[in-house]
């Protein structure tokens, strides 16, 4: 295989067969947008993992009972003697939804990865440039997205990108 520079190409589909210059720009256009989604979707995911990672380590630190500082509004209505418990039942919801809601995203970001890998391997040196700068610029786009991400000060309960957010921090 070589790449070449024809206007004359298969993306993806039989049905979307580009044969014109106007085509093969606009073909370029949608490929690079797509690659910038792809890179704005691992940010996407890294904010979920989080979220549901300190849902968790909230649920799990707390001896599964309500926070302290949430404990003075429900106070009147608690017994004295112990706090109310969150309940296994909701607890392994919760994680089951946040593991679900994870898998669907990876999943999601798999498949766009895949297609755009096909994009490149039809070696049009256009649609290649495409993926390759649509990645580059979703990079720099959302890369310094993913340093806002909070990080527990607790070693134990960091957020690490590649942990399962849906396993409880004991």
């Amino acid at each position: 295989m070589y790449f070449t520079t024809s206007t004359d190409v298969f993306v993806l589909f039989k049905e979307f067969h580009v044969q014109t210059p106007g085509q093969m720009v606009a073909a370029f256009v949608g490929v690079f947008i797509f690659a910038i989604l792809s890179e704005g979707l691992k940010i996407v995911r890294e904010y979920v993992n989080y979220f549901i990672s300190t849902l968790n380590i909230r649920i799990c630190t707390s001896g599964n009972s309500i926070q302290e500082e949430d404990r003075s509004k429900y106070e009147p209505l608690l017994p004295s003697d112990k706090p109310p418990q969150m309940s296994n039942a909701n607890k392994n919801t919760n994680e089951f939804i946040g593991h679900i809601t994870l898998t669907l995203l990876q999943t999601i970001q798999y498949i766009i990865g895949y297609l755009l890998m096909l994009i490149a391997m039809t070696f049009n040196l256009w649609l290649f440039l495409a993926v390759v700068l649509g990645m580059g610029t979703g990079y720099f786009l959302f890369a310094w997205m993913k340093k806002r991400i909070p990080h527990h000060k607790n070693k134990s309960e960091s957020f690490i990108a590649s942990q399962d957010a849906c396993d409880c921090l004991n």
